[in-house]
């Protein structure tokens, strides 16, 4: 068990990003505690004191937290959270539409050259 579980369920409810990058960003801050903690077990500390010491150390407030999301998101990741939800829903539908579309002309060409 991992004993910054806390400390992660807290940065992962404050990452908004998809899941992927998240499970990425959040493995690599686990690890990052892991080892920071038994650094200091190496040390003589006590687990109580290694595990403080490592907290201390890596600790992420909201600016931390908020850099990394903008580290991570891509470019139309950006724009697109620029935008009202209203905005994003009507690009949404807009994008699904034109893949139905696509998708029925591909058919309906497909079954009209079959029978040709």
């Amino acid at each position: 068990m991992n004993p910054f579980r806390s400390i992660l369920k807290k940065i992962n409810s404050n990452l908004n990003l998809p899941q992927p990058q998240k499970s990425r960003i959040l493995l690599e801050i686990a690890g990052d505690l892991l080892d920071l903690y038994q650094y200091y077990l190496n040390q003589g500390y006590s687990e109580e004191e290694a595990k403080q010491k490592a907290e201390i150390k890596l600790a992420l407030d909201q600016n931390s937290i908020a850099e990394m999301v903008n580290l991570h998101n891509s470019g139309f990741r950006k724009l697109f959270t620029r935008l009202s939800q209203q905005t994003q829903t009507k690009w949404e539908q807009a994008g699904i539409l034109a893949v139905l579309l696509v998708l029925f002309s591909l058919f309906f060409f497909s079954i009209s050259t079959a029978y040709i």
